[in-house]
């Protein structure tokens, strides 16, 4: 079974200069003067965590290429799993697209579809499961098929992490598009760092503003079957600035400091195909098992 939602093509992308600023860059108001150390590494001021505390993505140090394995893919239902008893009480939200809701928020916060379409489907998914598919054609601006989840304020938490599997059914002919973010907004406004797939290099990387290029350490390449999107953030007490870490099947692609400022609104996660670069082209994406952590 197969439902979908289309839309008309938008003529307009909210002044794509200003909005491909404060939308799709990567960091949201750090300044130079000030330093973060990685949680975990030696000196700094106002970085990440002590080093009595347990590393929240699995136990590497901030320089090393390879993050440490993530939860195995569980038998039955995703989300069964992380709800059965005892539940971790760092999961806030779980969604593996088997419960049965409407079109088109599928149990999401909101929808968004300026060039394509999305559907949950069966058979599609993590071991034949259900899952989101979205694809965005002839994009001409930043295009956006993605479903947002909304949570509570930002800054409510010390540590965030988001895992998602997704699988690219049709190569990108766009130059860059996002296919999972993490971050908050302010107003209307996202702030947010994602994991994008780039035409040109041919991998999965870190997301950055449209017509900008991959950075060091490189990508994954984005091969045929499932790949597995992590993104993290961590901070030291009530300091604004968090410490991000993106990886990609165990592999980290980036990792830098993120400044969360007094004016952060709820955490909001987003998946799909969205804020692509501003060239003609599209990309088809099937994302499964989506698992939010968070710690106080």
């Amino acid at each position: 079974m197969r439902r979908v939602m289309r839309r008309a093509r938008l003529v307009t992308c909210f002044a794509i200069g200003a909005f491909a600023l404060a939308a799709c860059n990567l960091i949201a108001g750090f300044e130079s003067d000030y330093t973060v150390r990685a949680p975990g590494s030696e000196g700094g001021e106002g970085g990440g965590p002590g080093d009595e505390d347990a590393p929240f993505d699995g136990g590497t140090d901030a320089t090393s290429a390879t993050d440490a394995p993530l939860d195995v893919q569980p038998d039955g239902r995703f989300c069964d799993f992380y709800d059965a008893a005892p539940r971790d009480p760092t999961i806030t939200w779980c969604s593996d697209f088997e419960a049965a809701h409407g079109s088109p928020l599928f149990g999401w916060t909101n929808f968004e579809n300026t060039h394509g379409e999305a559907g949950v489907e069966d058979g599609i998914g993590r071991e034949g499961s259900r899952a989101l598919r979205a694809t965005v054609t002839a994009a001409s601006s930043s295009a956006r098929v993605m479903l947002l989840r909304g949570g509570d304020n930002f800054l409510s938490y010390r540590r965030h992490e988001l895992t998602f599997a997704l699988k690219i059914t049709r190569t990108t002919t766009t130059s860059t598009c996002v296919l999972g973010s993490l971050g908050y907004n302010v107003g209307t406004t996202p702030y947010y760092t994602g994991v994008a797939v780039w035409r040109l290099a041919n991998v999965l990387d870190v997301s950055d503003t449209p017509g900008g290029v991959p950075k060091d350490p490189p990508g994954v390449e984005p091969t045929p079957g499932w790949h597995t999107g992590k993104i993290s953030y961590e901070r030291d007490g009530g300091s604004p600035f968090y410490w991000a870490k993106v990886t990609v099947d165990n592999n980290v692609v980036d990792e830098r400091a993120f400044h969360a400022d007094g004016g952060a609104g709820a955490t909001q996660v987003a998946v799909g195909a969205f804020y692509s670069g501003a060239d003609d082209g599209g990309v088809e994406v099937v994302i499964d098992n989506v698992l939010l952590r968070q710690t106080p």
